[in-house]
């Protein structure tokens, strides 16, 4: 694969959209996404999958986002949030577009009940 500045692209894709900033790649991502996953990853997939909640939070999208969960790796994001509800940070409805999974199963049955 080659590499687009730090990242590593695999343009062995069905289409592969290359933009200049991540602030146009979040843009892109929220314009084309039917639903938000993310995957364990490091500071930038925090940022993204924030921005989609707090976008989610503000109406401004009607989506739900999911955070695949894997060996507890988004456990302490997850109380976090249920932190943010219990001191009036969030609502139980805003709080509840947001789902911790911990396999694709469980994932494929929720997006599809949403």
């Amino acid at each position: 694969y080659p590499r687009i500045n730090k990242e590593v692209a695999n343009i062995n894709l069905t289409e592969f959209i290359e933009v200049d900033t991540m602030s146009e790649r979040k843009i892109k991502m929220i314009e084309l996404g039917e639903a938000f996953v993310a995957l364990p990853g490091g500071p930038g997939t925090l940022e993204e999958i924030t921005e989609v909640i707090s976008l989610i939070r503000l109406n401004l999208i009607n989506k739900e986002c999911y955070l695949m969960n894997i060996h507890g790796y988004y456990n302490h994001l997850e109380i976090f949030f249920d932190t943010m509800v219990k001191e009036g940070f969030m609502t139980v409805e805003e709080r509840q577009k947001i789902h911790f999974v911990e396999s694709i199963g469980e994932l494929e049955l929720l997006i599809e009940k949403h």
